[in-house]
């Protein structure tokens, strides 16, 4: 690509930025609660058709992919969502093929009342966005969408086949994406426009949801026969033992050399917690819910079996809980960490064009959370990346992305889609 191309593909991102901030508005907008996306997909699929994508919109059921590899079983049905794909197909088969995949799902936002402002009125404070979603990922989705619309407001057009994957619930279990790969969407590469602070991600941890039942006797709180043992205090003597899964996860002798200088890649978190129905009642039962990461190439079956096993530990070593046995089960997110593999050929097309929209190296680093990439990457067996923004409290109170930190990863998209896909002069039609 010579130097004048490339200045008018990144000159052509500048001139439609105004835009592509108000389209990431109106999509954050769009609440998206996990398989609740499809307030979000319209935006998608609308905003693809305007652009000449060939959109393909299905829904798809959990029983279609339970008997896939990669299969995370659903929390949710799918009946209220959809995917959505946009192919822009090339002139010519000179090119590589190409996915730019990102989901539209978020998870809840909290109470809206910590907000500095409503979660789905996104507002621009500081260069920033906020929004629910607005960095997880829907601004990095956008990016994709942006850098190729880039490449064609600049006279030109990809010479390989382009897939825009708008995906649904990555969030609890992969399977937007794994519904893609079902359908038969396949490219030579894969980048997932995830917000990694503008970092290359080739590393990331797997994840096992599970969720703990415990059952015990409703009683008066007077405890008429004496002290009642009480069912949620005991949930904290089984999280206590889980505990001692993550703690000897994270021993040295026993992390993957990937992550030996992560300050604590394996996290146990318990998210969620419900017990009892009455302030003056022992309560009668406590579920809780949580997941704990796994290394890349571990099974999740392993990660299961010791979180099963800790269970059992801690219900034999107490009398209550061993006449009351606790229940683990697992739905939700089961899959293991990633390793990219095959990423020698496309990788450095990315390095280039980050170099030339950030006037540095791109940067490396593993991560502590998962991504579309592994379905992508071990269930499609395609290369795929992971990069995108800079964004802020993920999950949290008054998420944001960066807005210049969005120019400059829209530019290296531009620049890496014009490498890797190869493009043209613009035909008049």
């Amino acid at each position: 690509m010579n130097a004048d191309i490339r200045t008018a593909i990144l000159a052509a991102v500048d001139a439609g930025f105004d835009e592509q901030v108000k389209v990431t508005q109106r999509l954050v907008a769009a609440p998206s609660f996990c398989c609740r996306e499809a307030p979000a997909q319209e935006v998608m699929a609308a905003e693809l058709g305007a652009r000449g994508y060939d959109v393909d919109r299905w829904t798809f059921t959990a029983a279609e992919l339970e008997n896939m590899p990669g299969y995370g079983p659903a929390v949710l049905d799918y009946d209220q969502t959809f995917n959505v794909v946009g192919t822009l197909n090339a002139g010519s088969s000179r090119g590589r093929s190409l996915i730019l995949n990102g989901h539209v799902d978020v998870v809840p936002t909290g109470d809206p009342a910590d907000w500095t402002a409503p979660p789905f009125e996104p507002r621009i404070a500081n260069g920033k966005l906020h929004g629910r979603g607005s960095g997880d990922m829907k601004a990095g989705l956008l990016a994709g969408l942006f850098g190729v619309e880039a490449i064609r407001k600049a006279g030109f057009d990809p010479l390989g086949r382009i897939h825009v994957q708008s995906v649904v619930d990555e969030e609890s279990s992969g399977n937007g994406t794994l519904a893609c790969v079902a359908r038969g969407y396949r490219a030579d590469a894969a980048l997932v426009l995830e917000p990694t602070a503008e970092d290359l991600i080739t590393t990331q941890i797997g994840i096992v949801w599970f969720h703990v039942r415990l059952r015990g006797t409703p009683a008066h709180a007077s405890g008429f026969q004496g002290r009642t043992p009480n069912v949620i205090e005991k949930a904290f003597t089984v999280m206590e033992a889980l505990r001692k899964v993550e703690d000897r996860c994270n021993a040295p002798e026993n992390r993957h050399p990937a992550y030996a200088d992560h300050p604590h890649p394996i996290r146990l978190n318990i998210g969620q917690i419900e017990g009892g129905n009455w302030p003056s009642s022992a309560p009668g039962f406590c579920t809780f819910s949580g997941r704990l990461a796994a290394y890349p190439d571990q099974d999740p079956a392993e990660v299961m079996a010791a979180l099963t096993e800790a269970v059992e530990a801690a219900t034999a070593a107490d009398p209550f809980l061993k006449a009351n046995p606790p229940q683990i089960s697992f739905r939700g997110n089961r899959f293991p960490g990633f390793l990219a593999r095959g990423i020698e050929i496309v990788r450095p097309a990315l390095e280039n064009a980050h170099q030339q929209a950030f006037g540095r190296p791109l940067r490396e680093t593993v991560i502590a959370f998962g991504s579309d990439a592994r379905v992508l990457g071990l269930n499609a067996g395609i290369p795929s990346l992971v990069y995108g923004p800079i964004s802020e409290n993920l999950h949290g109170i008054d998420e944001c992305v960066d807005l210049e930190s969005l120019r400059r990863v829209t530019k290296t998209v531009a620049l890496f889609v014009a490498d890797w896909c190869g493009i043209e002069p613009r035909k008049v039609r």
